[in-house]
């Protein structure tokens, strides 16, 4: 817990600068652009994306940190679901295109509200479009949810199917450990930290329910998210 507690400070600290950075080359990034000057503006456009890709890992470490060390607090609200899964196929369809990738989400009509922590449910679907994004070339990511009712309660299903590289079958059982990816040499060949997953295990267990992956090699995968409709008792 203190050396979770220590990367969650430390995290935070990088982020102030980092955020400066950023926030400044876009700046410079927009009179280079007015000014026509097309040579520089590449270059900047390359110290933007190395900027936001640092970002992305130093957020994932400071959310794992934040779990680890008991930090988590869990929201909740009354949201509905459907306009959740339109407002990821928004914002995500083009980041999906740019990688010749084509995004499907689909729902049930009646598929209704939600009373669980917004922020996190997003951060999970977020993170496993991301993930099968990365590992997919020139194919198709289908978001899918529906709500099923047993045992006196309302469940939600979230999956995530890709038609990307698939995962080892010796790799299933590790691939929500933190730091992990399907393949070591990943890392190098598509980037990140290998937190992404195991930071949607994290916060579904931490909303009371849990995320399952089945892949076959070469042909794709798919994430399972099962989610209580409505989060009574937080788990801390």
């Amino acid at each position: 817990q203190v050396k979770s507690s220590f990367l969650a400070s430390m995290s935070h600290e990088l982020r102030t600068p980092l955020n400066a950075i950023i926030g400044y080359s876009d700046l410079l990034a927009e009179d280079i652009e007015e000014m026509g000057l097309e040579e520089p503006l590449v270059d900047i456009r390359r110290i933007q994306k190395a900027g936001a890709q640092l970002l992305a890992i130093i957020s994932d470490i400071l959310d794992i940190s934040k779990i680890e060390a008991g930090q988590g607090d869990i929201s909740l609200e009354t949201f509905s679901v459907a306009d959740m899964l339109d407002m990821l196929e928004s914002i995500y369809t083009m980041h999906f295109q740019e990688r010749g990738n084509e995004l499907v989400v689909v729902y049930e009509p009646d598929i209704g509200d939600a009373h669980t922590d917004y922020h996190k449910v997003q951060q999970i679907l977020t993170n496993l479009l991301s993930n099968a994004n990365k590992f997919t070339d020139h194919g198709r990511v289908t978001l899918s949810a529906k709500r099923q009712v047993y045992a006196n309660q309302s469940w939600l299903f979230f999956t995530v199917r890709d038609t990307g590289i698939g995962i080892p079958p010796d790799k299933l059982d590790t691939i929500f450990d933190p730091f992990r990816q399907a393949d070591e040499s990943m890392s190098r060949q598509y980037g990140g930290t290998g937190l992404g997953l195991a930071i949607c295990r994290r916060l579904c267990e931490a909303l009371g329910g849990s995320v399952d992956v089945a892949s076959t090699l070469g042909e794709g995968a798919v994430f399972t998210v099962r989610l209580p409709a409505v989060l009574v008792d937080p788990v801390r």
